[in-house]
């Protein structure tokens, strides 16, 4: 049996983590651990990286992707040129390959922790040719990536929250947006900043919340999803359609919604 250690994906809760761990021992010949804290798992298998990345992306946790770009010397088009790049795809922690003959290099995407570039250039070495790594890096800075669409949801969210619930604490700035800008043009102004949060930077929790939720097996982002489009759906409705609610319950929940979505 060969031990890897490999980063998971998209895991927000215990439950998370244990169905990535299910998905990842009902293979055959697996054992894993899993853990929350770092989002990560220690498997010891038998099998190829490849097939445990397509039961992880089955249970929506997928395994983190590396990329690396290897520059190769002196290789042209022809048969030997075509064996490399298909030696290299069907390497086990391959995910895709793609072999640049005009730029004499080769992108390599495979499963974080389950292969080095290394690897890769011993296979190139194998095939006659002399290979040097140009350029390595995630795919995606997922950390990155988060924390940009945490500070885009919350610029979004803020005037909705500042509006709705700074009007509590202070009435003038209720005042305010009636007279100014109109309690009808505001309502809409919130639908579509709340809107924009969902369709962009919240888009992955309903994906992946929803995904878990049909599936029967529902965790924090199906909880989270839930909330925030019931409290989105009935303030569309007040705001779109109000005659289907009774004119004493007109009341809008957008920031209920903005604010679960910067919170996550």
């Amino acid at each position: 049996m060969t031990s890897f250690n490999i980063s998971i994906q998209n895991m927000t809760c215990a439950g998370c983590a244990g169905r990535a761990e299910r998905a990842l021992t009902a293979l055959g010949d697996t054992q894993a651990v899993v853990s929350l804290a770092t989002h990560s798992a220690r498997v010891d298998t038998s099998i190829s990286p490849k097939e445990f990345q397509q039961a992880l992306q089955a249970a929506g946790y997928p395994a983190k992707i590396d990329k690396v770009m290897l520059q190769i010397a002196d290789i042209q088009a022809g048969a030997q040129a075509d064996a490399l790049e298909r030696e290299i795809i069907d390497h086990p922690s391959v995910t895709a390959a793609s072999l640049n003959r005009v730029a004499q290099s080769i992108w390599v995407e495979f499963i974080a922790g389950t292969a080095t570039p290394d690897e890769f250039l011993e296979i190139i070495e194998r095939a006659g040719f002399v290979g040097q790594v140009e350029q390595q890096g995630e795919i995606q800075p997922i950390r990155n990536i988060d924390f940009r669409r945490a500070i885009l949801a919350a610029l979004l969210t803020l005037p909705v929250f500042v509006v709705e619930m700074g009007g509590h604490i202070y009435p003038p700035i209720h005042a305010f947006v009636h007279s100014r800008i109109g309690m009808d043009q505001w309502a809409l102004m919130s639908f579509l900043l709340i809107s924009a949060i969902m369709v962009w930077p919240g888009r992955a929790f309903y994906t992946i919340g929803l995904g878990a939720l049909f599936k029967g097996a529902p965790e924090m982002n199906s909880l989270v999803a839930l909330g925030t489009l019931a409290a989105w759906g009935y303030s569309t409705c007040v705001v779109f359609a109000p005659d289907l609610l009774p004119s004493d319950q007109h009341f809008l929940y957008f920031e209920c919604q903005g604010t679960g979505r910067c919170r996550d």
